[in-house]
């Protein structure tokens, strides 16, 4: 019998802290899915960086702020948080590849929902992870408080294409309570979860901190 693989895994950290990141098995079933610059939603937005990564082209696409989980379920990605994910244009893709009808364990609604933004896009407007024979990544990242450059968590150093951690809701918000000030006047936490500064780490290179949501 088919068995559904889990999105994400949730732990703890020493102060009580809920935490979700996607699970090996997700990244690895979302590799048919590309990515693009219209991926994003208000108070979660993406910033897309052309560079090279060992000699390799690459596309890195960033993402902080407030993800909604879909479908509202726990398990599912989503939360305050950020990812990093490094990809590749490939433009001899056929379309047949390009857009999966389905793909296993992937929830068709999820899948409707990336073709539907993906209507219209040509080639060059959207970016595949690199096959690990020809490119792997270590990545690294930090959520860090503008307002006191406080760290408010960590992703550790992980060998993966793509990189992603969430704080819950109810464990964002014990974190904004705990900070000093009062809303509205002086609230030491930005008013959107997309304004926190995201610091991240490639094979060892520290890149310019995304600052802001812009």
């Amino acid at each position: 019998m088919a068995t559904t693989l889990t999105p994400t895994h949730e732990f703890f950290d020493d102060r009580g802290y809920r935490f979700i990141e996607t699970s090996m098995e997700w990244r690895l079933a979302c590799r048919p899915l590309p990515c693009f610059a219209a991926l994003w939603w208000p108070d979660y937005g993406t910033k897309v960086i052309e560079d090279t990564i060992d000699g390799k082209p690459v596309i890195i696409q960033l993402w902080k702020g407030w993800c909604q989980q879909f479908l509202g379920l726990k398990n599912m990605p989503g939360g305050v948080g950020g990812e990093v994910g490094v990809y590749a244009r490939q433009a001899a893709r056929q379309i047949a590849e390009k857009i999966p009808e389905k793909i296993p364990n992937i929830p068709s609604a999820y899948v409707m929902r990336i073709k539907e933004k993906l209507a219209g896009l040509k080639d060059d407007e959207m970016w595949w992870p690199y096959p690990d024979s020809v490119l792997k990544t270590t990545i690294s990242f930090d959520f860090v408080n503008p307002h006191t450059d406080e760290v408010v968590f960590s992703a550790p150093q992980e060998q993966t294409y793509w990189h992603t951690r969430w704080m819950d809701l109810p464990s964002y918000h014990k974190y904004v309570e705990s900070q000093p000030g009062t809303w509205p006047l002086n609230k030491k936490v930005p008013a959107l979860a997309w304004d926190y500064t995201l610091r991240y780490t490639i094979n060892g290179r520290r890149f310019p901190d995304w600052v802001g949501h812009k």
